[in-house]
């Protein structure tokens, strides 16, 4: 006969705390994974938009060394006839002001001109023109050409319809502000060009655009405008 006393097995009390035990483990495994899943998703959206915004600032770099193709240069008033600045005011119309103070404003389109024919004159009607707008909610619009109003004279009407009508987010709405600012600099000289045309001085007009990434890590742009030069004293 057997002696049922002398025999040893698994109490049901210690398969619960197995079990317990295992599921703790899972939830733990699970939770990581799902962490994991999450930070790689954030960080490769995160990437996608950084690289839209830089590749925004390349598209902006390489359309604004059209700004002032075929102006008149010979002062600095021809910036008038080849840059132009408009703000959006509280009830949401463009007005016009000297771009050169586009960095202290919210709101603002950059307007810049150019003749299809070098011709040192201002653009007519048959020339172009595009517009970068930086709304005060973050983002950066651009119009082409073909929808931009008349070159070398744009009305605060006819960019406020551009921009309502045919801009292009090339920086997502959702994205950080995005501002912009023109200054004359002695030692911007793109392209290694160095020589300036009579009446004019060495230095060009520079366009800076400034943002954030989806580090909080300052993003700016920079490009020295090789047709505008800085007048003589």
């Amino acid at each position: 006969m057997r002696n049922f006393s002398q025999q040893r097995g698994i109490s049901i009390i210690s398969m619960m705390v197995g079990l317990t035990i295992s599921m703790i483990v899972v939830l733990a495994m699970m939770s990581l994974y799902k962490t994991t899943v999450k930070t790689t998703l954030e960080s490769k959206s995160s990437a996608v938009k950084d690289g839209s915004r830089i590749s925004a600032f390349l598209t902006v770099e390489s359309a604004l060394q059209s700004a002032g193709y075929g102006v008149e240069y010979a002062d600095a008033a021809a910036l008038a006839g080849a840059l132009f600045a408009f703000q959006k005011d509280g009830d949401d119309d463009f007005a016009a002001f000297d771009p050169t103070l586009i960095g202290t404003k919210s709101n603002a389109a950059l307007v810049w001109s150019w003749s299809s024919v070098s011709n040192g004159v201002a653009p007519t009607a048959a020339d172009r023109c595009a517009i970068l707008f930086a709304p005060a909610r973050g983002g950066l619009q651009y119009v082409a050409s073909a929808n931009c109003p008349t070159p070398g004279a744009p009305t605060a009407g006819g960019v406020e319809d551009a921009v309502a009508n045919h801009a292009v987010w090339i920086v997502g709405p959702a994205s950080p502000q995005v501002t912009i600012n023109v200054t004359p600099d002695a030692g911007c000289e793109p392209f290694g060009i160095t020589t300036a045309p009579a009446g004019t001085v060495g230095g060009k007009f520079k366009v800076v655009l400034n943002t954030t990434n989806s580090n909080g890590i300052a993003v700016t742009s920079t490009t020295c405008l090789a047709n505008l030069h800085l007048a003589a004293a």
